[in-house]
């Protein structure tokens, strides 16, 4: 068992503050969505255009606010979040056919399950790397 302290209050507070940054976004990636499929009923293109938009809006802040990586330089950090996002916009743009094409829901029941499945993988998978290189010393 590892002697090291972890100050649970420090993780707390960066879990609200990607809460507060992941709900703006997705807000502004379901809002996206819905007017992209309003207008041109297109699933996947509706969604690939509101993962452009609300995944700017995560990546930009998260980087600022939450998952500063004090080993890992800036432009590093970038990639792994572009890398992520990509890995997880295909995860969640399947699950979004399947569940709208097999599942026979509505693609806005659909996608906010998506952006549920999105937030899961995207806050376990930063957090993992987070504590893996800063070594548990949460800023």
């Amino acid at each position: 068992m590892n002697n090291e302290s972890i100050d649970y209050s420090i993780i707390m507070t960066r879990f609200i503050k990607y809460l507060i940054i992941v709900s703006v976004a997705c807000i502004v990636d379901f809002l996206v969505f819905n007017i992209t499929y309003d207008l041109t009923n297109k699933l996947s293109f509706s969604n690939l255009i509101a993962f452009i938009f609300g995944n700017i809006i995560a990546c930009i802040l998260l980087q600022l606010f939450v998952f500063k990586i004090k080993v890992i330089s800036q432009i590093k950090q970038f990639y792994f979040s572009i890398f992520l996002s990509i890995m997880v916009f295909i995860i969640c743009t399947f699950s979004l056919i399947i569940i709208v094409n097999i599942l026979d829901l509505g693609a806005l029941f659909a996608k906010i399950i998506t952006l549920g499945l999105s937030f899961t993988l995207n806050y376990s998978t930063r957090n993992y790397f987070f504590l893996k290189f800063n070594q548990r010393k949460i800023k």
